[in-house]
């Protein structure tokens, strides 16, 4: 296996968050891919913590979420 330049090693829990209301995103760049991961907190919306900042009246981005069960309370 060679080398390539472009990888990478990153890490999400070093990344700057960006807070909007309830809502947080990091994220890092890994050979021109960007990885996000987004914690919404209990309680977070759309129309409250992302509406204004984004414009639009949905959340209309491609996503492919990935979930955690051992993370996560229901």
């Amino acid at each position: 296996m060679s080398f390539s330049p472009r990888m990478q090693k990153g890490s999400l829990d070093t990344a700057r968050p960006n807070r909007h209301g309830k809502i947080t995103k990091e994220t890092v760049a890994l050979g021109g891919v960007s990885v996000t991961r987004v914690t919404c907190g209990v309680g977070a919306k759309w129309s409250r913590d992302l509406k204004g900042y984004v414009g639009t009246e949905i959340a209309n981005y491609p996503m492919l979420p990935l979930f955690f069960p051992e993370s996560c309370m229901l």
